[in-house]
């Protein structure tokens, strides 16, 4: 069981990284084009809204591994 949660901890581990690179990019993007910047602001806040679950569950996984 441990091995699956360490399976799984690289996994969210690997999702986070995407979506790190993702807020990154719609920071670009936001610049890039001012006229759509309430949109792009949008899909930017859902990207964050995943990156903090994914965090909660990664520091969860993590803990669950150390004990």
């Amino acid at each position: 069981d441990v091995s699956k949660i360490k399976l799984e901890e690289v996994k969210v581990s690997s999702e986070i990284i995407f979506l790190e690179k993702q807020v990154e990019k719609y920071r670009k993007l936001e610049l890039s084009f001012p006229n759509i910047k309430n949109k792009i602001f949008d899909a930017k806040e859902k990207c964050y809204s995943q990156l903090i679950e994914l965090r909660a569950y990664q520091c969860a996984l993590k803990s669950v591994i150390s004990s």
